[in-house]
């Protein structure tokens, strides 16, 4: 249940020091002190009461004071579709999507110097009789966020989305495409966020920790990807290529890991994978290792019967720490030698 709140009135905001006020939770909410949030767009920044402390919206609305977190929305009526503006540069910690509205926010900057959490996935409550919160795994619930995200600060996304193996038509995912400079960390703990975003400054990484990345067209990406004890996933939609060229290895401290290919298009790691300590498993389309030499002696390949062939098309000698795979997926081109201790073939 949400918590309630006592309102902050405007003449608060005036006479307090915004230091005092921040780290508030403000409901969105547009529609004066009725139940609810109106359900309904708008704009956000720290001049237009569109904001409520009290979670069920039957308060007066008050403004937003950088600083606060956020929830989408008062009540329980945000169910359709609906765009927010960014007007300038707000600061917040948390923007929570807590009902299946999608929410797209475009428009001026969104700062998240210190981290910030981006919370769009909530499980489906052990109770039947309360509703589901948050986007949820159902399908085309595709919030794309435009405003520019800037600031200094580690950045952790609870995402929506199928994570199966074959997620057949779910498209839903997350995608980030500001003009995005933050620097700082990406980790995504569950859910898809699109490949094609903008993950902010050129040397930041994204760490896969239970959830993942979807390619759904063709694309080369030179991301650095690290992956958490929990694993990842890569995705790649039908009839696409996905093709990594930055470095791919365990997170500091984790030992053992793991990367699942879904969906039946085509995943081509081309990067340095000698950092990866694990176990990849194609659950998908085709696995391509495409570096030359490719380190990946610590890469446990698992090849599933749903799966696609694993082929080893770089060049020089290519290094794998096991191999199992059912009715022999492996491939190696010409030109490249398989290093591999242990291969087994699965009748």
């Amino acid at each position: 249940m949400k918590a309630a709140h006592f309102f902050r009135s405007l003449g608060f905001i005036l006479i307090s020091a915004t230091a005092a006020l921040a780290q508030n939770t403000l409901y969105w909410d547009i529609n004066g002190i009725e139940f609810g949030s109106g359900d309904a767009g708008g704009t956000w920044d720290t001049a237009t009461p569109n904001w409520n402390l009290q979670s069920d919206g039957q308060a007066e609305p008050g403004f937003f004071v950088n600083g606060d977190s956020v929830v989408f929305s008062a009540g329980d009526d945000g169910v359709t579709l609906k765009t927010v503006t960014i007007d300038g540069t707000v600061a917040t910690s948390s923007i929570k999507l807590e009902e299946p509205g999608v929410v797209q926010l475009t428009g001026g900057s969104l700062d998240i110097s210190g981290g910030a959490l981006f919370d769009l996935f909530d499980p489906a409550p052990l109770d039947p009789m309360i509703p589901a919160t948050g986007l949820g795994t159902a399908t085309d619930r595709n919030p794309v966020w435009t405003c520019a995200i800037t600031g200094t600060g580690d950045l952790t996304i609870e995402a929506h989305g199928s994570t199966a193996d074959a997620p057949g038509a779910n498209n839903s995912d997350l995608t980030l495409s500001g003009a995005n400079d933050f620097t700082g960390t990406v980790t995504i703990l569950s859910g898809l966020v699109n490949l094609a975003s903008d993950f902010g400054a050129p040397a930041n990484v994204v760490l896969l920790d239970g959830g993942g990345l979807v390619g759904e067209a063709n694309l080369a990406s030179a991301l650095g990807i690290r992956f958490g004890s929990t694993g990842g996933f890569l995705r790649t939609v039908a009839g696409t290529t996905t093709t990594l060229t930055g470095a791919i290895a365990n997170a500091p401290g984790v030992t053992a890991t793991s990367l699942r290919h879904t969906d039946t298009g085509t995943l081509k790691l081309a990067g340095d994978g000698s950092g990866f300590a694990g176990m990849v498993t194609n659950a998908g389309g085709e696995l391509q290792v495409g570096a030359a030499n490719a380190d990946w002696s610590g890469a446990a390949f698992d090849l599933l019967p749903g799966g696609g062939n694993l082929t080893f098309n770089g060049t020089g000698i290519a290094k794998a720490k096991s191999i199992n795979t059912v009715a022999d997926h492996t491939i190696i081109d010409s030109g490249t030698v398989l290093d591999v201790p242990l291969y087994t073939i699965i009748p």
